[in-house]
């Protein structure tokens, strides 16, 4: 008869997955930081590949018609005229 020798089972807890993460805590860490400050800088340092631009048009500026002044009717008007609303009265 022969016997096997096999070694018993260990169970695998949690603190066999915490035990190297806290002994090597300050190295991932720092590699961490090394990581994030080297994207950041590098995000930095690049030219823009996109640039947007947004222009505001006032309405009636190219001509279309002004609901507003249509609305108020002639009491717009008269606002639209009004020289003290811009500044040029007395």
């Amino acid at each position: 008869m022969t016997e096997s020798k096999e070694a018993p089972e260990e169970e695998i807890t949690i603190l066999d997955y915490l035990l190297p993460i806290l002994k090597w805590r300050w190295l991932i860490l720092w590699v961490s930081v090394a990581v994030a400050l080297t994207g950041a800088g590098v995000s930095l340092i690049q030219e823009p590949a996109y640039t947007a631009t947004a222009y505001f048009v006032p309405r009636g500026a190219w001509g279309e018609s002004d609901e507003l002044t249509q609305l108020l009717g002639a009491r717009g008007q008269e606002l639209g005229d009004n020289p003290q609303r811009h500044g040029g009265g007395s």
